[in-house]
């Protein structure tokens, strides 16, 4: 019995939180299998490398979770990311770090509201605004480059960003306080909103929660967050290249959706993104390891992708029909009778005969009558 009821209590904890745990349980699988595969993942070393090398795209799928959450997209922060490599390379060779480094956080400001007034204001699908501000964005850049990379004049920023006290390089530090900022931001009032507002717009609004507002601030943050992954990209480089950030917003797409954060809005945490970003880093850093050849690492990380996706999706479904079945045995407990088995009676005429139903019997009487 003990045994039974264990293995019962596991069932039903996996119906409740099995959701949550796909995607880390896949990342945890992989990381086992890496160990053992090779001595040299586990190395702290490694493991910095690996949380280094992802900081930028971290930074930036942080303001993407926040708007995927919100119900919208923003498939400009990869412009914004070429933008800014660019034009703050430009300023620090001219005016130095910090007027370069403050230059480019306005820069993403103001790309951030930029994409907020038309999305929230002017009413422009996200996704079809985003994509043609991220045009702008890359235009620009390559205007200002002359379709050439421009190389820093001075290593202050570089120095700066991969400098390790303790081991951790400052890279990482950034985008564990962007990670934290994030979080924050989705415990306020203003972060529950934005899963009302992604969940169902108009009746938020009929709740009495300002929808414009909810909806402009992650556009804002992300604009803010895409211009400090630049900030640690110019300093990773060395400089600014227009083609910076191509991939941006793809890959913070898929970290959210990989993580768990639903694409239609209303679902997720940021939690869920970081793990995501976690599981494509851990996969890229350990095809590397295992020699794969480079042309088939992209194939076999949107095979890793799908996967976790799937587990996420199954776990998700298994935990909503649950969630309904338990619901609906609450509420309608006797919503299916049982069946009334005739009572047994012995008549004059004989033992053991069965008397009608009570509604054949007053049937048979109204016949009579």
């Amino acid at each position: 019995m003990t045994g039974l009821r264990i293995l019962r209590e596991a069932g039903e904890f996996l119906e409740r939180h099995g959701q949550k745990l796909a995607v880390p349980g896949v990342l945890l699988l992989f990381v086992a299998y890496m160990g053992i595969s090779s001595p040299v993942f586990l190395q702290g070393s490694n493991l910095i490398n690996i949380a280094s090398t992802i900081s930028p795209i971290t930074i930036v799928a942080m303001g993407m979770a926040l708007l995927l959450i919100s119900g919208n997209f923003d498939l400009s922060v990869g412009g914004v990311g070429a933008l800014g490599v660019v034009a703050g390379s430009l300023i620090i060779n001219h005016a130095g770090t910090l007027a370069g480094v403050m230059a480019l956080l306005v820069t993403g400001l103001l790309c951030g509201v930029i994409n907020g007034f038309i999305v929230t204001i002017v009413g422009v699908n996200s996704l079809v605004a985003t994509l043609g501000t991220g045009y702008i964005w890359s235009g620009l850049a390559y205007v200002l480059a002359g379709s050439s990379p421009i190389t820093l004049s001075t290593n202050d920023l570089p120095n700066m960003i991969t400098y390790a006290p303790g081991g951790i390089q400052v890279s990482v530090i950034i985008a564990l306080a962007v990670i934290a900022i994030a979080f924050w931001y989705s415990r306020t009032i203003a972060g529950h909103s934005l899963y009302a507002v992604g969940a169902n717009r108009e009746a938020a609004r009929l709740a009495g929660v300002p929808v414009t507002l909810v909806s402009f601030i992650p556009f804002i943050l992300t604009g803010l967050f895409a211009a400090i992954a630049s900030i640690v990209t110019i300093a990773f480089i060395g400089g600014g290249v227009p083609e910076t950030g191509t991939d941006w917003p793809l890959q913070a797409i898929a970290a959210a959706v990989v993580g768990g954060i639903s694409i239609t809005g209303g679902e997720g945490s940021i939690f869920a993104a970081v793990v995501g970003m976690a599981l494509i880093g851990v996969v890229q850093n350990g095809l590397v390891l295992l020699g794969i050849n480079s042309n088939l690492q992209t194939v076999a990380l949107g095979i890793v992708i799908i996967l976790a996706v799937a587990a996420d999706v199954r776990f998700r479904q298994r935990f909503s029909d649950a969630a309904l079945k338990r619901a609906g045995e609450s509420r309608f407990p006797t919503l299916v009778a049982p069946r009334q088995q005739p009572t047994r009676i012995t008549p004059a005429g004989g033992a053991g005969a069965e008397a009608p139903a009570q509604g054949q019997a007053a049937h048979r009487v109204g016949d009579s009558n």
